[in-house]
């Protein structure tokens, strides 16, 4: 035990500037810690182990410094629209919001769509010509850059690299996708009766319209 802490020990300064580089590392940091301390492996699996943490945390280091060497170039220069277009684009990664997008329409596109089975394929082609993440994604990253300043969509980077971020990501697509068929299935249980209020309604106003004439 005490091998494996002096060895930790070492890594440590490393550790607190990662922290200082960003707090959502505590959380990893904390999981390797524990991971090590509670080992029953040999000393030279868990010095083996520690080397493999500390380069791990290396990366991690790396990676957050060139996360927010980037966002402080942002900041710096907020109406550059290919620095905030990279940025929006680093949140889709951070959310998981290709994939969130992509399950999403896929589930519309079969609650929707039910074509005859010799006709599936060619029927999907279709939609996807007009329907499809790869036609929409502009369009929402545009609303994005449109809609939220670089601090905002910083903010929102650094709140999916929490554990609480991380927990909405993994699940948001389930979520949409349920929400996406209950939708669909009320709007087709309601149909017929929209159907028939809406045709009421267009009778009430020609009528309307045919007395004031």
């Amino acid at each position: 035990m005490k091998a494996v802490e002096a060895g930790w020990k070492k890594c440590e300064s490393q550790l607190m500037t990662s922290r200082n580089l960003n707090e959502n590392l505590s959380d990893r940091i904390q999981t390797i810690t524990d991971d090590l301390l509670n080992s029953k492996q040999s000393i030279a699996e868990r010095n083996l182990e520690i080397k493999t943490a500390r380069d791990e945390i290396n990366t991690l280091i790396g990676k957050f410094k060139e996360q927010d060497e980037f966002f402080q170039k942002v900041e710096a220069d907020p109406n550059n629209p290919d620095l905030k277009k990279e940025l929006v684009q680093q949140y889709f990664v951070s959310s998981n919001i290709d994939d969130v997008f992509k399950q999403t329409i896929d589930s519309g596109l079969r609650s929707t769509i039910n074509p005859p089975p010799g006709m599936k394929e060619d029927v999907e082609k279709i939609f996807s010509k007009y329907y499809s993440w790869d036609v929409i994604k502009p369009i929402v990253q545009d609303g994005y850059m449109k809609s939220l300043e670089p601090s905002e969509i910083i903010a929102m980077i650094r709140f999916n690299q929490t554990e609480s971020g991380r927990m909405l990501t993994q699940k948001l697509p389930a979520i949409n996708m349920q929400i996406t068929a209950e939708v669909v299935q009320n709007l087709e249980r309601n149909k017929l009766i929209m159907a028939k209020e809406l045709s009421e309604l267009k009778a009430k106003y020609d009528n309307d319209i045919s007395k004031d004439n």
